[in-house]
């Protein structure tokens, strides 16, 4: 069996190289980020979105990491820190930042200024918690949900736009807390429970061993 695109299939990246090749079957790359199907008939043209393209290759929603993983007794220090904000039945969420130090290459972990609540962690962003972005590369945010579940929430939903690595930490007073991780890009998002990963001590998602 020929291997490869049939002849009269096309994978085209504009209307116009398209249009020059004729094809019967046309799939095209639109605006909305979805693939179109042109099929051409003596009737017309028959355009609709296009699914299991096998002259695609497969790919999903993740995230590999260029940069050495995040030290895992890095991360479980991190969660000791949002322990410390339960206390004699205080329940208080909490906020860290995590930057890559291109000079020293390693990790810094960093709290801004910040507002906390029982559901809600307002940080303060100025000029005394900025790092030179020369220097420093913000790779993650993490925050707690305290003894709530670790689910991102509406609010989190619009506040984590930028592309990097977000976790929320919750169920903090147990002994295993639950970990809910995620990769943001301008349009999209995609969440991964790694509770299972931090219960067992092996943590390889989004970036963290």
């Amino acid at each position: 069996q020929k291997k490869g695109i049939a002849p009269y299939k096309g994978v085209f990246t504009n209307i116009e190289e398209m249009e020059k090749a004729q094809k019967v079957i046309s799939y095209l790359p639109a605006y909305d980020g979805k693939v179109y199907e042109f099929r051409r008939t003596p009737m017309g043209i028959f355009v609709a979105p296009a699914e299991d393209v096998d002259e695609l290759p497969e790919v999903a929603a993740c995230f590999f990491p260029i940069l050495p993983l995040i030290p895992r007794t890095l991360f479980y220090q991190i969660i000791a820190f949002f322990r410390s904000f339960l206390w004699e039945g205080q329940e208080l969420e909490a906020l860290v930042h995590i930057y890559w130090d291109k000079v020293l290459k390693e990790y810094r972990v960093v709290v801004p200024t910040q507002w906390v609540g029982k559901a809600t962690v307002d940080a303060v962003l100025s000029q005394k918690d900025a790092l030179d972005e020369e220097r420093y590369l913000h790779y993650a945010d993490i925050h707690s949900h305290n003894t709530m579940p670790a689910k991102f929430s509406h609010t989190d939903d619009l506040d984590e736009k930028a592309t990097r690595v977000y976790l929320v930490g919750g169920r903090l007073d147990r002994y295993f807390p639950q970990v809910e991780a995620r990769i943001s890009c301008p349009s999209f998002s995609c969440i991964k429970d790694a509770s299972a990963q931090a219960a067992s001590g092996y943590f390889v998602v989004f970036g963290i061993q």
